[in-house]
C-alpha cells in the first residue's frame, strides 16, 4: 500500500501572504502568468481573463510524488482549476491535469516549453472527459508514480496515463477565469508517495528480565523518501511493556530503532510496527525472565 508524506502545504492565509498580497516567497510564477492573490484567506485569480499559475519552490518533490487542491468555484462558465507535477517553472515543462464546472470539463496532458500534448497512452480514460459532476469543495488530486500519472476527484480514479518525460520537479498550480474571482481555491497540498512496505520487526533482546528495555529495530523494504516515513508503534499489554506512539524512519534509511520498556509484570506483548495505511511487522517479546529463551526475534507476522 502507498505511504503519503506531505512535503508541501497552503492554506492561503492572507497573514502570510506579503504585500501585496500574493501566494507568499515559496511560490514561482509561470512565465507570462500573473501570481493569484489571497483574498479572504484564499487564493483566486486576480485579473480578468487571465492564467495565474505558480510552483510551490520550497523544494523539489522526488520522482513519485502528489498534489491536490480544493477548488471553489463561483459560476460555471469557462473557468478552471489546473494541477501541475514534476514541474519547472522557468522552461514551463510539466505534467497537468485540470477540470472546470462547465458540461463536467476535464483534461490532462504534459506540457514541453509551455505546449500541451496528449500522454503517450492512457490505460484509462481519455485526455479529455465532459462528463464529470463537479461541486464545490471538491479534491481534485494528480499522482505520478514511475512512469504512470493519475487523476482523481474526490477520491475516484477518472484518468491514467504512461508518460516517461518528466521524473521529478516542483508540484503547482494554475487557476483560469473570464470573470473576476471565479475561481477560488483554500488548499493546496503536494508530497511523496512511498511504495516500500515493512520487511521486519526485531527485539533484542527478545527474552528480558523485568525491570529493563529492548531495542527495537522496524526494517523496511527500500530507503525512505524525502520527508521520511513515519510507523506507529503499539504493544498489546501495556502493563507489561510500553512502547513510544511512533518512530521516524530518516529519508534515505531502511531502519530505525526505538526502546521497549518491560514493567514490574510477567507476560508476552506482542509489539507491532505500522506504516501508512497498513504495511506492518510484530514481533513478541517474552517478559518472563526465564533462561534458555535465545535472544533472537520471535516474528508472529508481517503485512502488507
Amino acid at each position: 500500500m502507498n505511504t503519503y508524506t506531505q512535503l508541501q502545504l497552503d492554506t492561503f492565509h492572507r497573514a502570510a501572504a506579503g504585500s501585496p498580497p500574493y501566494l507568499g516567497a515559496n511560490w514561482t510564477d509561470l512565465s507570462g502568468d500573473s501570481s493569484p492573490t489571497i483574498v479572504s484567506d484564499k487564493a483566486t485569480v486576480s485579473a480578468l481573463s487571465t492564467h495565474c499559475g505558480s510552483f510551490y519552490t520550497a523544494s523539489v518533490l522526488p520522482s513519485d510524488q502528489y498534489v491536490e487542491v480544493v477548488p471553489y468555484f463561483n459560476s460555471d462558465i469557462n473557468s478552471y482549476a489546473y494541477l501541475m507535477a514534476r514541474g519547472n517553472p522557468t522552461t514551463e515543462d510539466y505534467y497537468e491535469c485540470y477540470i472546470g464546472p462547465y458540461d463536467g470539463n476535464f483534461g490532462f496532458q504534459v506540457r514541453t516549453g509551455g505546449t500541451a500534448t496528449p500522454l503517450a497512452s492512457y490505460t484509462v480514460g481519455a485526455q479529455f472527459v465532459n462528463s464529470i459532476t463537479i461541486v464545490d469543495g471538491y479534491v481534485l488530486r494528480m499522482e505520478c508514480q514511475g512512469s504512470v500519472i493519475s487523476c482523481y476527484y474526490n477520491g475516484v480514479l477518472i484518468a491514467q496515463g504512461i508518460d516517461t518525460t518528466y521524473t521529478s520537479g516542483y508540484a503547482g498550480m494554475r487557476l483560469y477565469s473570464d470573470v473576476q474571482a471565479y475561481i477560488q481555491v483554500t488548499q493546496f497540498d503536494a508530497g511523496s508517495i512511498y511504495t516500500g512496505y515493512v520487511v521486519s520487526l526485531g527485539l533484542s533482546p527478545s527474552s528480558v528480565t523485568y525491570p529493563t528495555t529492548s531495542t527495537g529495530t522496524i526494517t523496511l523494504s527500500q530507503a525512505a523518501p524525502v520527508g521520511g516515513i513515519v510507523a506507529t508503534l503499539m504493544s498489546s499489554d501495556t502493563t507489561v511493556a510500553t512502547v513510544p506512539s511512533t518512530v521516524t524512519i530518516l529519508a534515505t534509511d531502511t531502519t530505525a530503532t526505538f526502546t521497549v520498556t518491560s514493567l514490574n509484570k510477567t507476560g508476552t506483548p506482542l509489539i507491532t510496527a505500522t506504516i501508512g495505511s497498513g504495511s506492518y511487522a510484530d514481533a513478541t517479546l517474552d517478559g518472563t525472565g526465564a533462561s534458555g529463551v535465545p535472544n533472537s526475534l520471535m516474528m508472529i507476522g508481517v503485512g502488507v
